[in-house]
């Protein structure tokens, strides 16, 4: 028990409102103050969305800033890592423009993520619960609880999971609710002990893809009410032009589209819309490209 004035001063309130580590997108830091400690954020997204693309964004920004731990659950720790080489070349993925280290750009890329990006690689996918910490676990295990407790020693400050639908309970619960609101619920915790903020992307409903407007809302989150307690920020990527019928592929082009970061929910802040640009050829969400 604390009190006001002789145990906190006051102040101390005043001194930790301040702009937190970047998101790569000022007009998404002016909205939110960036990511601040002890905050669980869910970015949501329906299937091929762009999800994971604006992720590697936010860890190419923030690990400039400092160290941050990522846990690529859905594509591996190589497929990630070539989509964030290919995102700082702002290079081609899809034809592989930057295959071998021949060309400058690739030996670019490569250089400034070793040398000016701080980045952690977890290798677990499963969550146990916190009681369980305090008995043996079984050897040879790993455990997205203590790689995060390893990271914050190492001074990790912001902790990014892809995504939800594939994180493991370490506890047995007969409904997914359930276990998504155990895993959320465990997330955030962590996230407000090691003062660390924890990014968790997660999948929205199939349903939003049928309707005449398929811009998403908080409703659209899947087991939405479990998931959006725990959270203390939901941010939904939205594609318009994603939805309209292309004639022919064009894997080649640099065409850009339109795109919204929907601010669904924020416990201390404004909801609303960040109009930005997507990259398709790079798969990397952008202020303005010229």
């Amino acid at each position: 028990m604390y009190k006001i004035g002789r145990d906190l001063p006051a102040a101390k309130a005043l001194e930790a409102v301040k702009r937190g580590i970047t998101t790569g997108i000022s007009k998404l830091d002016e909205a939110t103050t960036g990511f601040q400690p002890g905050e669980l954020i869910v970015i949501g997204g329906c299937s091929s969305m762009g999800k994971s693309a604006l992720m590697i964004d936010m860890v190419r920004a923030a690990s400039r800033e400092v160290p941050v731990l990522v846990f690529p659950i859905e594509e591996g720790a190589l497929l990630f890592l070539q989509r964030l080489i290919y995102n700082l070349a702002q290079a081609n993925f899809h034809v592989g423009q930057l295959e071998g280290l021949e060309t400058p750009e690739a030996l670019s890329a490569v250089q400034i993520l070793e040398s000016k990006h701080n980045i952690y690689i977890g290798e677990s996918r499963t969550v146990v619960p916190a009681w369980r910490l305090k008995f043996p676990l079984p050897e040879g295990e790993a455990f997205i609880n203590i790689e995060i407790a390893e990271a914050a020693k190492c001074g990790c400050k912001i902790v990014f999971l892809d995504y939800l639908g594939l994180v493991e309970y370490g506890a047995k619960t007969q409904r997914e609710d359930l276990r998504l609101h155990a895993i959320t619920r465990e997330l955030k915790l962590l996230a407000v002990e090691l003062k660390m903020t924890v990014v968790l992307l997660h999948q929205l409903k199939k349903e939003v893809a049928t309707r005449s407007d398929p811009t998403p809302n908080l409703n659209d989150v899947r087991d939405a009410g479990q998931v959006i307690n725990n959270a203390d920020k939901v941010i939904l990527v939205h594609r318009p032009e994603y939805y309209d019928k292309k004639e022919e592929l064009d894997i080649y082009g640099d065409h850009i589209e339109e795109a919204q970061l929907i601010i669904a929910k924020q416990r201390a802040g404004p909801t609303g819309i960040i109009k930005v640009k997507f990259l398709p050829f790079c798969m990397s969400f952008v202020e303005e490209y010229l």
